[in-house]
C-alpha cells in the first residue's frame, strides 16, 4: 500500500500532526510519503497544491490522509484523490468551533447556517474521517449529518521524547500547581481563578501559563498573591515544569459544548510524565478513575475544583501512587503504540 500523510498548517508539527505522520511511518508494510508545508502564510496553500499534484504523478498513492488542519486545502485534496481513498484528520468539527464562545472578531460575519451546509457537502463522501475521542466523533457525525460508522477515534499522543517519567525531588516550600494553555472558553480559565480565591488562606500557589493580554488582565485582576502569571513557556521547558510542581490541572473546566468531549493536549503531556493531573470530568473523561490514575471533579464548578486540590495538598503522599496509575493509563489508552496500532487497523479496514 502507498500512503500519502499531507499537512497544510500555519503549525506544520503540530503534536496532532506529528503523531500521525508517525503512526503511518510506523506501518511495516506501507510505503509512505510525508508531504508538509515549508512555508506558513497563504503560499502554503499553492505549495501543497504543487505537491500533490507531483505526487500523484510520480508515487500514485493509494490513500491520501490529510491531517489537522486541513479545511481549506481539502477541496482539492478531494479532487487529487479521485479514485484512491481519503482519510481526513477533522480533529476539531468547524461547525462546532464556530459555534463555541469566540473572542475573534471576524467570527460573527460568517453565515453559520450557509457554512454549515458547505462544510456538510465537503465531508459528505470522504472515506474516513478521524475524530480524537469516541464522543467527539459521534457529535461530529450528528453535526455533519453524517453516519457515525464513517468515523473513527485515535488519541492525540504528545511527543515522548520529552514527555516521559523522571523521578526528580520537589523541592516547594508551599504546594504548587501548574495549569497552562491558550486558556479558551473551554479551558475553564474563570473556574481556576474562582478556586484559587478560595484556597487563598492555605500554603498553595499556581502557575498560570499563557492565553495573552485577555487572560493577563482576569489573573492581575485578582490582585491574589499565591496566582504567578507567565505569557508562555518554551516548549523544552513545559516537560521540566511538570515535573517540577505537585500538582496539573488538565480540565478541561469550562462546560463548553466542546469541553464536553475533548481530552486536552496538556493532558496527554501531563499522563505522560507521569505528573499527578486533575481532569474535567466529560463524556470523553470514562477512562480516568477519581483518586487512583487522576483526580476527577464536574466542569464549572470552583467549589468542587478547591476542594480537590486542598484534598491533594492534604494528601501529597498519595499523589506519586496517582501519577504512576495515570502514566500506565496513558501507555495502555493513549500512547503512541497505541495510536499506531489502531490507526494498522483502520489502513487495513479501509483498503
Amino acid at each position: 500500500m502507498k500512503l500519502v500523510v499531507i499537512t497544510c498548517h500555519n503549525q506544520p508539527d503540530y503534536i496532532r500532526a506529528v503523531t500521525l505522520r508517525q503512526a503511518a511511518l510506523n506501518q511495516a508494510k506501507v510505503n509512505v510519503k510525508i508531504v508538509k508545508n515549508k512555508r506558513i502564510g497563504v503560499l502554503r496553500y499553492l505549495e501543497i497544491i504543487l505537491k500533490l499534484i507531483k505526487v500523484r504523478l510520480t508515487f500514485n498513492p493509494d490513500v491520501y490522509l490529510l491531517t489537522f488542519r486541513g479545511y481549506e486545502i481539502l477541496p482539492f485534496t478531494k479532487f487529487i484523490s479521485i479514485r484512491k481513498k481519503l482519510i481526513y484528520d477533522e480533529f476539531v468539527n468547524p461547525i462546532e468551533w464556530l459555534n463555541e464562545p469566540r473572542d475573534e472578531f471576524w467570527t460573527r460575519f460568517i453565515p453559520k447556517s450557509l457554512f454549515a451546509s458547505y462544510y456538510r457537502h465537503l465531508v459528505k463522501n470522504i472515506d474516513l474521517i478521524l475524530a480524537d475521542t469516541p464522543s467527539h466523533a459521534k457529535y461530529s457525525s450528528k453535526l455533519s449529518r453524517l453516519p457515525v460508522t464513517k468515523y473513527r477515534s485515535l488519541p492525540v499522543g504528545t511527543d515522548e521524547d520529552i514527555f516521559h517519567p523522571i523521578v526528580t525531588t520537589k523541592k516547594n516550600k508551599t504546594f504548587s500547581v501548574f495549569y497552562y494553555g491558550n486558556m479558551l472558553p473551554l479551558h475553564g480559565l474563570d473556574t481556576v481563578l474562582e478556586a484559587a480565591k478560595l484556597l487563598q488562606d492555605y500554603p498553595i500557589k499556581f502557575l498560570l501559563v499563557g492565553g495573552g493580554d485577555r487572560s493577563k488582565s482576569k489573573i492581575q485582576a485578582q490582585n491574589n498573591k499565591r496566582l504567578t502569571y507567565k505569557s508562555w513557556l518554551a516548549f523544552e521547558a513545559i516537560p521540566y515544569t511538570i515535573r517540577k510542581y505537585n500538582l496539573c490541572l488538565g480540565g478541561p473546566f469550562g462546560d463548553t459544548v466542546q469541553a464536553q468531549r475533548v481530552i486536552t493536549g496538556k493532558t496527554y503531556q501531563f499522563l505522560a510524565c507521569g505528573a499527578p493531573t486533575l481532569i474535567g470530568k466529560n463524556q470523553a473523561s470514562e477512562i480516568f478513575k477519581d483518586g487512583f490514575n487522576s483526580l476527577v471533579v464536574e466542569q464549572n464548578n470552583p467549589r468542587q475544583l478547591a476542594k480537590k486540590i486542598l484534598w491533594a495538598y492534604k494528601n501529597q503522599n498519595k499523589l506519586v501512587k496517582i501519577g504512576q496509575q495515570g502514566n500506565k493509563l496513558y501507555k495502555d489508552k493513549l500512547s503512541s503504540k497505541v495510536i499506531s496500532q489502531e490507526f494498522s487497523k483502520i489502513l487495513s479496514d479501509l483498503h
